[in-house]
């Protein structure tokens, strides 16, 4: 490996949050560091690594990110740091390649860890390196080829960091793996299934076990709040109901009677976490309430939902504001995108390949001509900062609280000056409402969790009785 003469100096002065954070991370091997969206977490971690590698206690860095974020790091390490970053990319030639080139940051996607292992294996035991996590929960599941993977690079690191700002936004037990990766089983022991049982919903003692939980995460982990440590602008929420009518209504209607059916014929009373099957079905009314062209093509109508967002994107638009609108359904982005093309709309979603994604974000903040930016949550909720915008409107979601929390923050974080304006356009008496139900319920578990609230509201073990409660979603 060549040896060159670097220059450890960061670039840009860190905040006092950030500062804290940094000092933690120097003093501490293993690093679980769960500050809200929007704090700067990729510069604490490039600004505290670039110290361990100035006192040789590290010769490198190996990032493993999410692939919508590999340029991101990239951009990152170079924007606040001297340092060399290469994204672990190309042909098996090139990548080999890529190992030897004497960069102090190397980054690669999950996905690749597992083909790439024994490349990767081979690298960490050449060096003295550190091991980061960005939005650790892509481990979450540890029965994964992925976590497997990862598992087995944890004992050559000399130190280890997980990131994320939504540590267990879906389960409680999703924290188990990342913090396995860190310390081998010694704070939440080696067996995953023990511990899942202890911190299920159907666990006589849950409310208990959730206080041990909060407990030794703030003992285990930094975290902070936006509102605690940033003077970012207020986040107001405004619920824009609609009522469905024509077509609509009756396609809706007669998705509904036939999953309710299904529902009461389910055997036995279902917790939330063994629901996963009827969730997906019922994703299927959240598309007809949000557009039903998506399952009928031959539905001609305008969606109510449409008819809204028109009327609010041209307010918007007239308070010479822009508006980042999100969607989980990938044909409503193409849709969207025609019908507001004089706005000149931007849009990213899986199919958008990465240089381009980050190529529409930089037009999106710098231009005065585009508008409007039109996402799906799961290709974009991580990693863009979209301040440029202070609207942000949900025309649908899905049951998936971390795409609903990290989104909405890509337009309040630092950088943001105006007030943000956070709309769900719910139509009423519908699946909607249940959705927004059941986020607020896991938002309220996991605030508590991790220590972001001190007392959980007693109706969020109420809700649990899975199978009335979507019996009621159902109108039944």
């Amino acid at each position: 490996m060549n040896r060159v003469i670097q220059n450890y100096e960061a670039k840009t002065i860190p905040l006092p949050h950030q500062l804290e954070a940094i000092n933690y991370i120097y003093k501490n091997p293993t690093v679980a560091l769960f500050d809200e969206q929007g704090l700067g977490k990729t510069k604490i971690i490039i600004d505290a690594l670039a110290i361990d590698m100035h006192e040789e206690k590290i010769q490198g860095v190996l990032v493993i990110a999410p692939m919508s974020l590999l340029f991101n790091w990239e951009q990152e390490v170079k924007k606040h740091s001297h340092l060399l970053p290469i994204v672990l990319k190309g042909t098996s030639k090139e990548k080999r390649y890529r190992y030897l080139t004497g960069a102090n940051f190397y980054i690669i996607n999950y996905e690749s860890i597992v083909s790439e292992l024994e490349r990767v294996k081979r690298f960490c035991k050449s060096r003295k390196v550190a091991i980061v996590l960005d939005e650790s929960t892509r481990i979450k599941d540890p029965k994964s080829a992925t976590a497997i993977s990862i598992f087995q690079l944890s004992k050559l690191a000399e130190k280890k960091i997980i990131i994320s700002g939504t540590p267990i936004a879906n389960k409680p037990y999703d924290i188990w793996s990342q913090f396995y990766f860190l310390d081998c089983g010694i704070l939440f022991s080696d067996d995953f299934k023990k511990f899942k049982s202890k911190f299920n919903i159907r666990n006589i003692d849950y409310k208990k076990n959730m206080v041990e939980l909060n407990e030794c995460l703030s003992k285990n982990s930094i975290r902070r709040l936006k509102d605690d440590v940033l003077q970012l602008p207020e986040k107001e929420y405004i619920n824009i109901f609609v009522n469905l009518s024509g077509e609509q209504l009756r396609l809706y209607d007669e998705l509904c009677n036939l999953l309710k059916i299904e529902v009461t014929n389910m055997n036995g009373e279902k917790t939330y976490d063994e629901s996963d099957a009827i969730l997906k079905k019922l994703l299927r009314l959240a598309q007809i309430a949000s557009n039903p062209f998506l399952v009928d093509k031959s539905y001609k109508e305008t969606p109510v939902k449409y008819s809204k967002l028109h009327d609010l994107i041209e307010t918007i638009i007239e308070r010479k504001e822009k508006v980042v609108i999100w969607t989980c359904f990938i044909e409503n982005i193409r849709l969207l995108k025609e019908k507001f093309k004089q706005y000149m709309p931007l849009v990213i979603y899986g199919e958008i390949p990465i240089k381009d994604r980050a190529e529409y974000v930089k037009r999106f903040q710098l231009s005065e001509e585009n508008k409007i930016m039109i996402l799906n949550p799961s290709a974009a909720r991580e990693g863009i900062t979209l301040t440029n915008a202070n609207n942000a409107i949900y025309l649908d979601r899905n049951f998936n609280l971390i795409d609903y929390l990290q989104s909405q923050d890509r337009i309040h974080r630092i950088s943001q000056e105006k007030k943000c304006k956070i709309y769900k356009i719910i139509a009423k008496n519908t699946i909607d409402e249940y959705i927004e139900q059941y986020i607020e319920v896991k938002r309220d578990i996991a605030n508590y969790i991790q220590g972001d609230k001190e007392n959980i509201n007693k109706k969020v073990f109420q809700f649990f009785d899975n199978k009335s409660q979507i019996l009621k979603a159902l109108g039944g």
